[in-house]
């Protein structure tokens, strides 16, 4: 049985920002109320990346190990910014692994999580006695398994989210869905996909504003901050892309890779 542990004690961060002296955590219960609902509806409106990885496999897409983020840097991650955004994108890397049914590596990447989150002071949100014996079983079906460790996520998500420190969940979504993004248009620069998953990366596509929103209810915590500050320079590619037709993709889809590729460069380069 799965067992999450509740903890409410406040902490600071060390800033690795040359501006900032000190990071400053805005918790949760000192947001207005609609700002907390409208924080927990853009999290639910966000689409999954995994969906669109498990359709790119089923249209015939190879696994590409070499698109993964090595978990090599995992040491180099020394605040709470860094830390926390590559959670979301080992996580992402995880699942895409899982997907694909590549589980050589599983645990290496399961590791690496679970480091950043002791360093996070966040370990005891991640069941990892139930998230290791999932890895290392031979489940026959991917997307059970692959159903089955995003819950685990979205459990430590939400007990992050009730000890008070939702702007760390933000950050993990956010490293979570420029990861997801990152390796899906990755495989469709080798092919073009069918209309099915064209139309699911076009719909995609608009999650984008809702990360952003949720970004911005947490400017005044500086780490959420210099990400929404850097998550508005896709915002052109993006709107090109959701003001137009699926069918217009692939013209706009060169460009939103390139920019993808960059904001994805800003989160792993330490």
């Amino acid at each position: 049985m799965r067992h999450f542990f509740i903890f409410s004690i406040f902490f600071l961060f060390a800033c690795s920002e040359q501006d900032q002296s000190s990071e400053i955590s805005v918790p949760t219960s000192e947001l207005e109320e609609d700002l907390r609902i409208e924080f927990q509806r853009y999290r639910d409106e966000i689409l999954d990346t995994r969906e669109l990885t498990i359709m790119l496999r089923e249209g015939g897409y190879v696994y590409d190990p070499t698109l993964l983020h090595s978990v090599e840097m995992v040491d180099e991650y020394i605040n709470s910014k860094e830390q926390a955004l590559n959670i979301g994108v080992y996580a992402a890397d995880l699942n895409y692994m899982t997907i694909f049914e590549q589980n050589k590596d599983n645990m290496v990447y399961a590791d690496a999580i679970f480091r950043l989150a002791e360093e996070l002071s966040i370990s005891e949100a991640f069941d990892k006695e139930y998230l290791t014996e999932l890895l290392k079983n031979n489940i026959p079906s991917y997307k059970l398994k692959s159903d089955e460790l995003n819950d685990v996520f979205e459990q430590a998500k939400n007990e992050i989210n009730s000890s008070d420190r939702a702007q760390i969940t933000a950050l993990i979504i956010a490293g979570s869905w420029v990861e997801g993004m990152y390796l899906s248009t990755s495989l469709a620069q080798e092919e073009w996909p069918n209309e099915e998953i064209a139309e699911r990366m076009w719909h995609q596509c608009f999650s984008y504003h809702q990360v952003l929103k949720m970004l911005k209810i947490y400017k005044d915590y500086p780490p959420c901050d210099v990400v929404y500050r850097k998550f508005l320079e896709l915002e052109p590619a993006v709107t090109n892309i959701t003001e137009t037709s699926v069918r217009t993709l692939k013209d706009h889809l060169l460009s939103y890779h390139g920019i993808i590729l960059d904001l994805r460069e800003f989160i792993i380069q330490n």
